[in-house]
């Protein structure tokens, strides 16, 4: 049997699972490669090398391990963080950005060792990411110019709520008149309610009519 030369003009499906070898009824198998090594697809569906590297700077710390996390609030305006022990430093264009006396701009931080920076997680919304590590308290990295990175304790605006199963504990909640002014009256059938909440809880009724669910939420009230 002659040998058959299949032409590939598109690799858009990048590298291909095993379990699809032989499969060519399948679309993806055409536009795609068993394997893949230092090329890059390009959205058009051809191929490029990948580039290489070159050495930026050293890293901060001389041991431990280092993480870096991209920022990238638009098109033109994307840095690189590098996160070690105890530290975070910021990149642009290619070179680690400055301070006033021409050292390397860092931020200090509570993630002291490399168990901490690697379970660091990191999202960003707009000019601010979010950092929570399990233990240490939540914390927000916000930039507010080049050279002007803060990282702040995270302050929550609400106040967390936990639910109570309603077929487990019975709550009734009924209006009850006081002189000029109404209140909400909630009885349980069991003591869901203490005295260290008087005044400092949320409570969310959540209650069906048919398909569809009413919330309402009133502070502070205790019975």
């Amino acid at each position: 049997m002659a040998k058959q030369v299949l032409q590939r003009l598109s690799f858009t499906a990048g590298e291909l699972t095993p379990w699809l070898a032989g499969r060519a009824d399948l679309d993806p198998v055409s536009r795609g490669a068993s394997r893949l090594i230092n090329f890059l697809v390009s959205p058009f569906g051809g191929l490029r090398r990948r580039p290489g590297t070159r050495l930026v700077a050293r890293a901060g710390c001389r041991e431990g391990m280092v993480r870096l996390v991209s920022f990238k609030y638009s098109t033109g305006v994307q840095f690189m963080l590098e996160v070690g022990r105890g530290y975070i430093r910021y990149f642009k264009n290619g070179a680690p950005l400055t301070d006033a006396e021409g050292g390397a701009q860092e931020t200090l931080t509570p993630w002291k060792t490399d168990e901490q920076v690697s379970n660091l997680r990191m999202q960003q919304l707009n000019d601010v990411i979010y950092c929570v590590e399990p233990s240490t308290p939540p914390m927000t990295l916000a930039r507010y110019a080049d050279d002007d990175w803060r990282l702040e304790a995270l302050e929550f605006s609400g106040m967390p709520y936990e639910s109570s199963l309603l077929n487990a504990v019975r709550l009734e909640c009924r209006m009850v008149r006081e002189g000029s002014a109404n209140r909400l009256l909630a009885t349980a059938d069991d003591d869901v309610f203490t005295p260290e909440m008087e005044g400092k809880e949320f409570l969310r009724i959540t209650r069906k009519y048919g398909e569809t669910v009413a919330e309402g939420t009133q502070m502070p009230f205790y019975h």
